[in-house]
């Protein structure tokens, strides 16, 4: 076993930071990427995210009140989420999905799938 010294040392820690990251270089190879929609103060946070077919969006719940999110075509719908649990939803297809809170109808969003 070898003891390096600090000129290694500083070679490995330059060499690690230009990795990039797994989710940068996922990107890069055309892999699905991953969103996230903040649900807080009775708003979807963005309210309108446009993505990949493929992608995946995370809904976190941050309120103190328990929110779903729904398309309104129903093809999906998160489930009740109370604060601090999320749910994730794979969009495949392109189009246009509005969506919105069961619990509380006024909350509106929508995703464009390119």
């Amino acid at each position: 076993m070898s003891i390096i010294n600090r000129r290694q040392a500083l070679r490995f820690t330059l060499a690690a930071l230009a990795v990039p990251s797994m989710a940068a270089a996922a990107a890069a190879d055309g892999h699905a990427a991953a969103h996230t929609v903040t649900i807080k103060g009775s708003k979807y946070s963005p309210a309108n995210l446009t993505i990949k077919a493929g992608d995946k969006v995370v809904f976190v719940n941050a309120d103190g009140a328990a929110h779903t999110a729904t398309a309104k075509n129903r093809s999906f719908d998160t489930g009740s989420l109370k604060k601090g649990q999320q749910a994730a939803v794979t969009f495949k297809k392109a189009g246009k999905l509005s969506y919105f809170c069961e619990l509380h109808p006024m909350m509106k969003g929508s995703i464009t799938v390119k």
